[in-house]
């Protein structure tokens, strides 16, 4: 191999190990958000089903009595669904906003990386052409 194939590969080379670092790097914060995305909804639903089903306990007297008491259980269930949700929503809209702009860095990264590359591969052939 010539020597300005060996620049040029350890060039290409160092240029993909430092775009996975940053690839990787980007994703590491949007797993967290997916996790959160996912699994506010999940707990904020299990409380409400704990309420909900705390809420007919008291169901042995009155039917008004039992009405109260199953609408007063709903009551305190609601803002646990409400609240996953609340955090659930955003979340995941800012998950797939990160994960487009992350999308979009990767290619400019990787269009960077050809232009730079064709740069130094030209610039070799400059030298090598002014040297002979």
């Amino acid at each position: 191999m010539r020597q300005r194939d060996l620049v040029v590969l350890s060039v290409e080379s160092t240029m993909l190990r430092t775009a996975s670092d940053a690839r990787t790097e980007l994703r590491r914060g949007l797993r967290s958000l997916a996790t959160i995305a996912t699994a506010a909804p999940i707990f904020g639903a299990a409380w409400m089903f704990v309420f909900t089903i705390d809420a007919f306990r008291g169901c042995s007297g009155d039917r008004w009595h039992c009405f109260l008491g199953t609408l007063l259980g709903l009551m305190y269930a609601l803002p646990y669904a409400a609240a996953g949700i609340a955090v659930g929503v955003p979340a995941l809209c800012a998950y797939r906003y990160f994960s487009e702009r992350a999308e979009d860095l990767e290619v400019e990264m990787r269009n960077a990386s050809s232009e730079l590359l064709t740069w130094v591969d030209g610039q070799l052939a400059v030298r090598a052409a002014l040297r002979n």
